[in-house]
């Protein structure tokens, strides 16, 4: 409905003010239409003003809580917003999903950012980069998964791919995966030691500038040697003793080289 000037309902009037800075409905009979009642209508209610802008708000007391601002983003003056519940403990506080398919960005601006996920009981799973997802650009591929859907499962994941397509599906490589036993594997996601590191081609282990040491505590073993997947036990064939003999062919070496 448009109004331009004055419409009479029943006993009461109903007034629009089209030249005031700002749009205005009144009425002189309260009777008729009661005071903070709301107003609906099933098609288009338009008011039109003199002036180019109009700000409109949506009250919940004397001041606007909602404001539309430029375009079509709306804000909030003051106060928490809950969706799903009616105490939000922060700015924003959902109960159930979230879903979105652009970027969301937290701390763009100085102090530090905290990822809670899951602060009660239950499974976590915290994904950036989803494996087997279409990237929108051309290049590499980088994701950090964590995951404690079980104790057998618990872990946490760092995995890359290189020479990926913008809108194909990518598969990325798991590069190093932290355990919740306290394992690390560096090349394998079921790592068996402390730290264990396994290639297709070479295992390297280099240590590099500064201390370049390799110490043992004191009674303990350093063991090289290879896994052996076999049933065939390994054969000793050099040894190096406690007071510094090397026996080759031999377990006891009495002589500062001992070759049987």
């Amino acid at each position: 409905m448009k109004f331009s000037a004055l419409l009479v309902l029943g006993l009461g009037v109903l007034i629009i003010y089209p030249v005031l800075t700002q749009a205005q409905i009144t009425w002189d009979d309260a009777s008729n239409i009661a005071p903070g009642a709301p107003i609906t209508a099933s098609g288009i209610l338009e008011i039109r003003d003199a002036v180019a802008d109009i700000k409109e708000e949506i009250d919940t007391g004397l001041v606007g809580a909602w404001n539309l601002g430029s375009g079509n983003s709306i804000y909030y003056n003051n106060g928490k917003v809950g969706i799903g519940k009616t105490n939000p403990a922060v700015s924003l506080d959902i109960t159930g999903q979230v879903r979105t398919t652009s970027d969301i960005e937290a701390g763009n601006g100085s102090g530090s950012v905290a990822l809670t996920v899951n602060d009660g009981k239950g499974n976590a799973n915290v994904t950036w980069n989803h494996k087997g997802g279409v990237p929108d650009a051309n290049g590499n591929a980088a994701r950090i998964e964590v995951n404690t859907d079980s104790a057998n499962n618990a872990a946490m994941y760092f995995e890359l791919g290189s020479g990926v397509t913008a809108g194909q599906d990518v598969n990325l490589n798991s590069i190093m995966t932290l355990k919740a036993d306290g394992k690390v594997g560096i090349g394998t996601t079921k790592p068996n030691a402390v730290l264990q590191i396994e290639a297709t081609t070479n295992s390297n282990l280099l240590l590099s500038g500064g201390t370049k040491d390799l110490t043992v505590p004191n009674g303990e073993v350093l063991q090289v040697g290879h896994l052996n997947t076999s049933n065939n036990a390994f054969t000793e064939r050099l040894r190096v003793a406690v007071n510094g003999n090397l026996g080759i062919g031999t377990t006891n070496p009495s002589q500062k080289l001992d070759v049987n």
